[in-house]
């Protein structure tokens, strides 16, 4: 698939990326010469989250802002009140949005977005 050799990513990180939602059903992949990856119906209603979780990276909810220490409402850091709002907006953007959401013809274009051009 042509648009994934133009992705600003590294190509083994994006190999295990790939692997880990197709183990998970998100992606449907096939080997050989004319193979790939390809999404499916399950891949529109994914929410980001779930893929947030998948190649774990969900520490970012969890983690303290200043990476001091796992900080809390008992055991702020100096950031804490602040950004624990902000925190709380992002995980429900993501817990919201689905993968058809970003590709939706009224949104920009996603691919080109994410894309060396």
């Amino acid at each position: 698939m042509k648009l994934l050799n133009n992705l600003a990513l590294p190509r083994h990180f994006l190999g295990k990326v790939m692997n880990k939602l197709t183990n998970e059903g998100i992606l449907s992949s096939a080997k050989g010469p004319h193979g790939g990856f390809s999404i499916t119906e399950k891949t529109l209603q994914t929410t980001l989250i779930k893929i947030i979780e998948i190649t774990g990276e969900s520490e970012q909810f969890d983690s303290c802002v200043l990476r001091l220490r796992k900080c809390n409402a008992a055991n702020p850091c100096p950031l804490h009140a602040q950004i624990e709002s902000l925190k709380n907006q992002w995980y429900e953007i993501v817990s919201t949005t689905t993968v058809d959401d970003l590709i939706k013809k009224e949104q920009p274009d996603f691919f080109r977005s994410i894309a060396i051009i």
